[in-house]
């Protein structure tokens, strides 16, 4: 939905025709005001989930009718208050596994709980089967809630969830990386976790490291594209600076290399997307702005569209 004081407070559903390539037959549904329904989850033919970040609740929508038919409190895992903020989960083996940011007024992680919490919930039954936790590599912010590539499974069915941490603005708290679930199993393995904060960004005369993944995309193999945080880019208003930065993370190689071609970005404009073996990334940088193309055989990206304003979200239809 439209968000701050505009609001409409609904969500929409679209039917896409390919043959007009128009998006057709909306159908809304309301939600409370203040809520942040960010993303939505299809379960199945009929129904899906929507995790509201404030309201510390899923709801189970019926996807036809656009109505709720029920609904899965998270209220009761919250760390200090009303929601453990449910963010962007993914269903694997019958099961939604759904991360909680677990943030602060400020939206940041409680620095008395850094740690990654993720709900494990029965798609059938619609309830919760346990609360897993990660406390071992001190990462936290797992997913941010409208980025939906930050949680993915590989070629071996595990998930992998991208952590954000403290976004780079806390110097003295720089964790960021990966935990893992593996496949078969519905608990973390430590030894798969991975803080990349102390790797040096490969192509950085600098010799960069990254504060945090503002935003990825598993392409294959093992790599992740993504867009990591570069702290001393930060500047004086580092939600504005261009302190993005376009990678390629070697999960296999423990590796972190930058994308040449692809300007630095501020931390809204981090699109990733991979489609028929092309990285897009989306950037809003000092000289260009719009997207941006990677094939990972070549050694730069190429500028192929042109926006006025910044790219924060692409879509691609077939």
């Amino acid at each position: 939905p439209t968000m701050g004081k505009d609001a409409d407070n609904n969500i929409k559903r679209y039917t896409y025709d390919p043959s007009a390539q128009k998006l057709t037959d909306m159908v809304k549904m309301d939600v409370p005001a203040n809520t942040m329904p960010i993303n939505i989850i299809k379960v199945t033919n009929r129904k899906a989930y929507v995790p509201f970040y404030t309201l510390g609740v899923v709801w189970i929508v019926d996807i036809e009718t656009m109505q709720k038919t029920g609904e899965i409190d998270l209220k009761p895992y919250s760390h200090k208050d009303s929601s453990p903020e449910p963010a962007f989960g993914i269903v694997r083996d019958g099961l939604y596994y759904l991360p909680l940011d677990q943030i602060n007024e400020n939206f940041m992680p409680y620095e008395d709980y850094r740690q990654v919490d993720v709900a494990v919930i029965d798609t059938k039954t619609d309830k919760v089967q346990k609360i897993i936790s990660e406390k071992t590599s001190k990462l936290s912010f797992p997913t941010r809630p409208m980025l939906r590539n930050m949680i993915f499974t590989d070629e071996h069915n595990d998930i992998y969830i991208a952590c954000s941490g403290n976004f780079g603005l806390n110097p003295t708290y720089l964790n960021n990386g990966f935990v893992c679930i593996p496949a078969g199993s519905t608990e973390f393995d430590v030894s798969k976790s991975w803080d990349i904060k102390d790797n040096v960004i490969i192509g950085t005369d600098e010799n960069y490291k990254p504060a945090s993944i503002f935003n990825c995309k598993y392409i294959g193999n093992g790599k992740v594209a993504a867009y990591v945080n570069i702290m001393e880019l930060n500047g004086k208003n580092p939600y504005t600076s261009k302190n993005s930065m376009a990678v390629i993370i070697d999960m296999k190689a423990k590796t972190i290399t930058r994308v040449k071609g692809v300007p630095l970005s501020d931390s809204h404009s981090v699109v990733v997307e991979f489609y028929k073996g092309q990285v897009f990334f989306g950037a809003y940088g000092d000289k260009q702005a719009g997207f941006f193309t990677y094939n990972p055989a070549d050694s730069e990206a190429k500028h192929v569209f042109t926006t006025t304003g910044n790219p924060i979200d692409l879509n691609i239809f077939e």
